[in-house]
Parts: structure tokens; sequence; C-alpha cells
């Protein structure tokens, strides 16, 4: 709660201050480390004065400190384990905080006149430089702790669908091909369950699906499904992350070698948990939160539920199996000798000489002995 004159272009040492009227803030629910920091921005925005406030974004892969103009002072900084991920400086008549989510810069300014503050905003942002390494992608990483869900930023490299489709039988290419493109429809929700064997190339897959859509989606991972659907508090931290400066973008949101109990339909109709999955992909909160989840599996696809099925529910259902002889030949070439029956893409690799291992995990130890 903050109480303030309504002339708030007056400073502190102004005779309206002295009348008895200050600011006051009542603190009414836990402060996490990092909120303290935007206190203290807001805080020194009220004590200047500074009625005219911006706030944008922009791509920055270096320091947040390459972003401070000059003439700037840095007044304050929070660091977590990943490095500076808070910042506020000051300059004369101006106040700046950046906030770094994964690869994107929050910046917010506050100068007395509103075209100061844009164009301040706009000289913050001009010397950001966006430039990841290759087919490197920004996404959050998310698991439940007991001081509720929380996020990390990772980097992780995303092989171009061009060059990967070569790696999939053709049924599997042709609702990859259509996939990729569907994906960039920004106002559709649903779900994408990848089942197959493990070693078909479900993760490679949607590495590159996750590259084809950066543009269009950010990456959300959720590390610990079980616990998402558990807690409504998890699920609306993840579906509520995307920055209200970040419109342009709608969500990815993955989770990798699922359960084939969590998918069953026993599971949807007695647990809350799936009924909160249900209403992610095309209920309600689907709808305002524009969410694909996408699952992989090792499921067949009579273990899963009727229920996720659904035509509208679902909007694609992909098998990843083994490449038939010939298209696993035409996949060696000339690499390795070729095969005499359907193989799957990790012992192609293996057979190629692409992965490597330590020792010879196809030579059977020889015993030696017991333990005494």
């Amino acid at each position: 709660m903050t109480d303030l004159p309504r002339d708030c272009g007056r400073g502190v040492g102004d005779p309206a201050w002295s009348s008895g009227v200050r600011p006051q803030l009542q603190l009414n629910k836990l402060v996490e480390l990092e909120d303290l920091l935007e206190m203290r921005f807001h805080v020194g925005v009220l004590e200047r004065g500074l009625c005219s406030s911006v706030t944008t974004w922009c791509r920055h892969e270096g320091e947040m400190s390459e972003l401070v103009p000059a003439g700037f002072v840095v007044e304050a900084t929070h660091s977590d384990r990943e490095g500076p991920s808070q910042l506020v400086a000051n300059a004369a008549g101006v106040s700046l905080m950046l906030q770094r989510q994964s690869s994107r810069i929050i910046v917010r300014v506050a100068a007395t006149t509103e075209r100061q503050a844009q164009e301040q905003a706009a000289t913050t942002c001009d010397q950001a430089r966006d430039s990841p390494t290759g087919n490197t992608i920004p996404g959050l990483f998310w698991a439940a702790s007991r001081y509720g869900a929380s996020s990390r930023s990772r980097s992780l490299e995303a092989g171009d669908y061009a060059t990967i489709r070569p790696n999939y039988p053709a049924a599997t290419r042709r609702h990859l091909d259509e996939l990729s493109r569907f994906g960039a429809n920004r106002q559709r929700s649903g779900l994408v369950v990848c089942f197959g064997l493990p070693g078909t190339g479900k993760t490679t897959a949607v590495r590159s699906l996750a590259g084809t859509w950066q543009t269009d989606r950010e990456l959300n991972v959720i590390t610990d499904l079980e616990k998402l659907l558990e807690d409504a508090d998890y699920l609306h931290a993840v579906t509520g992350s995307r920055s209200e400066t970040d419109t342009r973008r709608a969500q990815l949101i993955v989770a990798e070698d699922v359960d084939p109990a969590q998918l069953a339909e026993q599971q949807v109709r007695s647990t809350a948990g799936l009924a909160r999955l249900l209403g992610l992909t095309d209920g309600l909160l689907g709808a305002a939160s524009d969410a694909i989840v996408l699952l992989t599996t090792n499921a067949h696809p009579h273990q899963i539920a009727k229920s996720l099925r659904r035509p509208g529910r679902c909007l694609a259902l992909i098998e990843f199996g083994p490449l038939s002889t010939t298209e696993a030949n035409e996949w060696l070439g000339d690499r390795a000798s070729p095969v005499c029956e359907p193989t799957v893409l990790a012992d192609l690799y293996h057979r190629a000489g692409l992965v490597e291992r330590i020792g010879n995990p196809d030579t059977p130890l020889t015993p030696t002995g017991t333990y005494l």
C-alpha cells in the first residue's frame, strides 16, 4: 500500500512532504531477495520525483553492465547462481533498472518527462547485442522447491530441422513437417505427444522444434511433471512466466520421459492434476497462455488415455520408431556396413562411429572372482 501526495513531481525536500504525508510501504507477503532490489528502484523513483516511466525489453547475450549508458552510476546489483540478474543505476534525472530473463533483458526507465524516459530506454536497448552461437536457443528450466516453483535460464543446442529430418522414418517425417509449420500459430494451444522406443530421436526432434519456433514460442522445460500437476501455484507460475512486455511470443511447455502410468485413463479420471493438464491444453487456461504442451514418453498409444488423445485437444500423436532396413542403409551410406533389419537412430549413430563411448561395452566382461 502506497500513500502519496497528489503532486508526485515534488521531491522529498518539497514543503508538501513536510505536511505529514509521506510515502508509506506496507509489506503483506513474503519478500524474496530479488524483490528487494526492485523495491529499492521504486523507492528511489519516489524520492527523486520521477513521474514518467517506460518498460521495454531487448535480447542481449553479454553482461548486463554492458547496457548501462555512460554517465550512469550503478547503485546496486543482485546475483543468482548464474550471475548478475538485476541491476539499478542512476544518473541526473533518470533511474534505470535491468532484469535478466534468460537471454532477454527487461529495461525499466524512470525520468522527469516521458520523452526523456523513452529516449533513454532506446539508448539502452541500442547497445544490446543478440548474437547466439550457432543454433543455441534459450529456455527456462522449472522445478519445485521448498519455497515454491523456481526456474533457471539455460541455453541448449537445437539442430536445424532440415539437417535432422533424414533421421526419421517417412511417416514420422510427414507429421514433423506439418507440426514444424503449425507451431508458428501463436494463438493456438494444445497437446503434442511424441512416443516410441528409447533411442529413436524424440529429444533431438523436440530441440529442433523449439529452435524452429523460438521467435514465436518461449521454451519452458518441466523437470518434475508430477509436481507441476499437483500444485496449482506451480502451474500458474509456469503459464504466467511470459513477461508482460513479451506479448509477441506464446509458450512451448515440454516434459520429457513421462511415466506411462501418468498418462493412463485411470490416472486421468482419479487425479486432479491431470484435469489441470486437460485445462492447459484446451481449456480457458490454455487459451489464455497460448501454450503448446509437448510430452515425450515410451508409452504405447493404447496406454495413453482417450481423453488426452481426443481430437481438438491432441494436436499431434507422433510415433518415433526404428528406420526401415532401406532407410537405415540410406542413412548409413558408406560410413558403416549395411544392416539387415530395422534399426533405431541411436544404434545407427553408434554403428557409424558418431558416438563417443569409453571402453568397449559390446565386449562381455570376463569374471575375475567375487568379493571376499
